[in-house]
């Protein structure tokens, strides 16, 4: 069994992994080499399930596939999959309100309160207890009163980093909690570590370093190369000018929400922690989940040998999986995880799209139409229940082709798509039946039939690559905003992940749809539940155009926030 799934490794890297189309029939690719797979550039990992259940990164140039093969403690092994950036969350105690029409009403404050307001609206005006201060209110104990219109529907934030705003202070409209309090909790991360698992980060940048000027960051950690750096070492780079060691951004952008220290107004949800910074690009500025486990086993180490308690943020994520806590990632999460160990994950981007299809009771045959807009390449990774059988037919052009359990093929032309096509009952992760769809090379409407071949059970599936345009046309659901259920990203399905969804919090002036759903979860954020019905995310805050750390600030504006910081 084994042989024949290494065999399939080989065919899946060769099909997906190749800068031109590799034709194979099901014959071929049994009889490739194994040792093939080791000689692709972009491929030197792949990650191995083993008996005991530990999950482990295994480099080909020192363990060929053969070994493997042959190792009766190895029971499934997989390719890297490649991870994208997700949002992060932020930090004040905030309310938000809004309407249609004209409206007036008033919110009780505070001596010492600090407000900041953002409203989007035709006419705006305060009056009362509170001074214009710079880019904030400065108040008084007292009241403050709104005015506020607009011809079509306004919105309006109130957010406050030095007093809880509650929901009762305001009188004469419904307001809804945005922030997370976090300012106003008394903790600010002191004795504890914040692991950046991510694109990397701008040393340089003041939100990292002490008031004397060294760094906050102990160690700084590049997971394809295994370049590591103290705080001895980082110091010195910063001395020498070698600051941004984030091509992307991300990475820094997500350290200063969670512990960026106050630069100007922004200061993270712990200014005050020890940062772990692992950068887990390659040098194509991809991430896979083979860096990442990396990363984690590192940020372990780090936390026995430090003896403090750790937080892993983890900002990224990917839809190709069982979307049930078992992938590869959430099982080494799951190893991993214990007292002072513990990982976050956002939720996801794509709680706007058609995604994820579910199809309860398939006791007959069954059609469900795709759109694939996604010309270079697409995948459809479909789950079904354990015990289940089903033959899966692709269809486009009025030409259909399919495989049965236990089966793999690829054709080589189906309505003008390339595609490859794999069968697996009762699956070595989960025990649950899987089959792909890998399609190249064509757009329009598809069909994927599924034909019972035994008892009726559910089917899940998901358009696998990430942020696609492709969509499921039949059998997707959404909640009362209109965000489409199942699409929470992988590895934020785990239970040992606290997940994390985004809601509005906030008017951009650049875009004013960011209010359309104020106090709400944000359009974009991906919605559970996943697919063994588990509610996720577990909690959600702001995550919608957070201003935080750039990258690529300068030293004439430190806490300076750009496009490219609104993530």
């Amino acid at each position: 069994m084994l042989k024949n799934l290494l065999a399939l490794v080989v065919g899946s890297l060769l099909f997906m992994g190749s800068s031109s189309f590799v034709h194979f029939q099901k014959g071929d690719v049994d009889r490739v080499k194994l040792s093939t797979l080791s000689q692709i550039d972009d491929v030197k990992q792949v990650k191995v399930l083993y008996k005991d259940g530990k999950v482990k990164v295994v480099d080909l140039r020192k363990t060929p596939l053969h070994t493997l093969e042959y190792d009766p403690n190895v029971v499934y092994v997989e390719p890297p999959i490649r991870m994208y950036p997700l949002v992060d969350v932020v930090r004040n105690s905030s309310v938000g309100m809004s309407g249609v029409g004209f409206r007036s009403f008033s919110l009780r404050t505070y001596q010492g309160q600090r407000l900041i307001i953002n409203a989007h609206s035709d006419t705006f005006s305060v009056s009362g207890s509170c001074s214009p201060a710079g880019s904030e209110y400065l108040c008084q104990d007292g009241t403050l009163n709104f005015n506020i219109g607009s011809s079509s529907r306004w919105h309006l934030s109130i957010s406050s980093p030095n007093r809880r705003v509650d929901s009762s202070d305001v009188q004469g409209i419904t307001a809804y909690y945005l922030g997370t309090n976090a300012s106003l909790s008394g903790r600010t991360g002191r004795g504890v570590i914040i692991g950046i698992v991510d694109s990397g980060i701008n040393i340089c940048h003041p939100s990292f370093r002490k008031s004397d000027g060294t760094t906050r960051i102990l160690y700084y950690y590049r997971a394809p190369t295994r370049e590591n750096y103290d705080a001895n070492q980082i110091n010195s780079m910063i001395n020498s000018g070698r600051c941004n060691l984030d091509s992307g951004g991300h990475g820094t952008h997500v350290a200063g929400i969670a512990a960026g220290s106050n630069v100007g107004f922004y200061t993270g949800v712990a200014p005050e922690a020890d940062l772990i910074v692992v950068n887990v690009e390659d040098t194509q500025g991809i991430i896979y989940d083979n860096y990442v486990i990396n990363a984690l086993e590192y940020l372990k180490n780090k936390k026995i040998a430090l003896r403090k308690p750790m937080v892993v943020n983890l900002s990224l994520g990917f839809n190709s999986g069982p979307h049930d806590g078992t992938s590869l990632l959430e099982k080494k999460i799951q190893e991993l995880s214990s007292p002072g160990f513990v990982v976050v994950a956002s939720a996801g981007n794509e709680g706007h799209s058609p995604i994820h299809a579910r199809v309860p009771n398939v006791s007959q045959e069954t059609t469900v139409r795709v759109s694939i807009r996604n010309s270079s390449e697409e995948i459809i990774d479909g789950w079904y229940t354990r015990g289940s059988l089903y033959r899966v037919e692709f269809c486009k052009g009025g030409q259909c082709v399919g495989v049965n359990p236990n089966q793999g093929h690829i054709y080589p032309v189906v309505g003008g798509c390339s595609v490859r096509m794999e069968n697996t009952p009762n699956h070595q992760l989960n025990g649950d039946g899987r089959f792909t769809i890998e399609i190249r090379n064509c757009t329009g409407e598809a069909q994927v039939k599924l034909v019972p071949q035994g008892q009726a059970g559910t089917v899940d599936m998901y358009i696998g690559t990430f942020q696609s345009q492709s969509r499921f046309l039949d059998y997707t659901a959404q909640d009362s905003f209109g965000g489409y259920l199942g699409t929470v990203a992988q590895p934020g399905t785990s239970t040992y992940v606290i997940t994390v969804g985004s809601i509005d919090t906030k008017y951009v002036g650049e875009d004013p749809s960011t209010l359309f759903n104020l106090g709400h979860v944000s359009f974009f954020s991906s919605r559970g539940p996943t697919r063994d019905g588990r509610i996720k995310p577990d909690i959600v805050a702001g995550g919608s155009f957070v201003c935080s750390a750039n990258a690529s600030y300068t030293n004439t504006d430190p806490s300076r926030c750009g496009e490219g910081e609104l993530f």
